[in-house]
């Protein structure tokens, strides 16, 4: 379905909201966009529908500039076979951005919506949606039903959207405490300790990397931990630079000013993440040599995203270096910037993967 051509009227989305960094970072290190369905997402879905008697029932995300819908009950979405629909045409933007429930028992008669496209069309006639709140509170995206005609809906209905809400909130927050857990194991198998009180220690990081180049550069000599030396070094690495970016881009949005050692502490993780890189290729180039790790399908995908994410960010370096110079156009820039942000959230699922299959 194409916009319409007269004026749009019904209210536009809050575009701060939407935009938050804060919001935004919460939604991407949730592991959900641009990733596989999920059966738990499916089901709540389902039973969105199904207890609230709707047409429809989605688990829908709200990225910066775009509706994504993780989980619905349709085959098929009338607006887009990607399952995107602009933000412009998103009921669910308002519900995120209002962090409240949005209720329209009947569309067509709303003051505010009643010039939607969709409801015009005959595929919104009701709608009710609340957000999805993950563990820092931030609103991601809805839990979300729509009918064809309309119809009421009460303090129940509104109950069991919460309560389905946060049941996709959990389900999000189990999956990444499990996958976290299993990469911190895959961290500490290559020598990256916690520190009390701190996060991943660079010193280890450091001494676990080094030890690991000088066995792999000594021929006939495995590298630590054998077979599983190299795989869990990229492995490691990855988590402790993914932990820094984390703790950087948390200060930036808290703090009034930058703190010099965490970058220097991102800084020295991203340098970490490339000499992974580097060890893993040279073993990957004898693979006769002992302990030289098999090429299995999720050690390459791991190894590939980190090697496209240190090349975006290298690329958005280079074109903020180039704008500062009034040598390229702002929109250069936030090209770099888009393509680095998806290569991050790549590394992230591919890390995902990779401990996950490694259990």
């Amino acid at each position: 379905m194409t916009k319409s051509d007269e004026p749009t009227e019904w209210p536009p989305i809050p575009a701060d909201r939407i935009t938050d960094p804060k919001r935004v970072a919460a939604l991407r290190r949730a592991g959900l966009l641009d990733s596989p369905p999920e059966a738990a997402l499916d089901a709540i879905a389902a039973s969105a529908a199904a207890q609230l008697g709707g047409r429809v029932g989605l688990v829908s995300l709200i990225d910066a500039d775009r509706h994504v819908i993780k989980s619905s009950t349709m085959a098929e979405h009338p607006f887009s076979p990607e399952r995107e629909i602009d933000l412009s045409l998103s009921l669910c933007s308002h519900a995120v951005a209002a962090g409240a429930p949005l209720l329209l028992p009947d569309a067509r008669a709303d003051a505010r919506f009643g010039g939607h496209p969709a409801v015009q069309g005959g595929l919104v006639g009701a709608y009710a949606g609340v957000p999805i709140f993950l563990e820092d509170g931030q609103p991601v995206g809805t839990v979300c039903v729509v009918h064809d005609v309309a119809r009421d809906w009460g303090p129940e209905q509104v109950a069991v959207l919460e309560k389905l809400a946060r049941d996709a909130a959990e389900t999000v927050a189990r999956r990444n405490a499990t996958a976290d857990a299993r990469a911190r194991r895959s961290a500490t198998r290559a020598g990256l300790t916690e520190r009390r009180g701190g996060g991943p220690s660079l010193e280890a990081s450091a001494s676990s990397l080094d030890m690991m180049s000088a066995a792999l550069a000594t021929p006939g000599q495995a590298a630590p931990g054998g077979s599983a030396g190299a795989e869990d070094g990229l492995a490691g690495a990855t988590f402790l630079f993914i932990r820094q970016l984390d703790a950087y881009l948390a200060n930036l949005q808290t703090a009034a000013e930058s703190d010099d050692s965490l970058r220097l502490a991102l800084t020295t993780a991203q340098a970490a993440l490339l000499r992974a890189v580097e060890e893993l290729d040279r073993a990957w180039a004898d693979p006769g040599a002992e302990g030289a790790p098999p090429r299995r399908p999720e050690l390459v995908a791991l190894r590939d995203s980190v090697a496209n994410f240190l090349e975006a960010e290298r690329r958005r370096d280079r074109a903020s270096l180039m704008f500062r110079r009034s040598m390229c156009r702002m929109d250069d820039v936030e090209r770099a910037v888009a393509a680095a942000a998806e290569a991050e959230q790549a590394m992230r699922l591919m890390l995902h993967g990779f401990v996950m299959a490694r259990g």
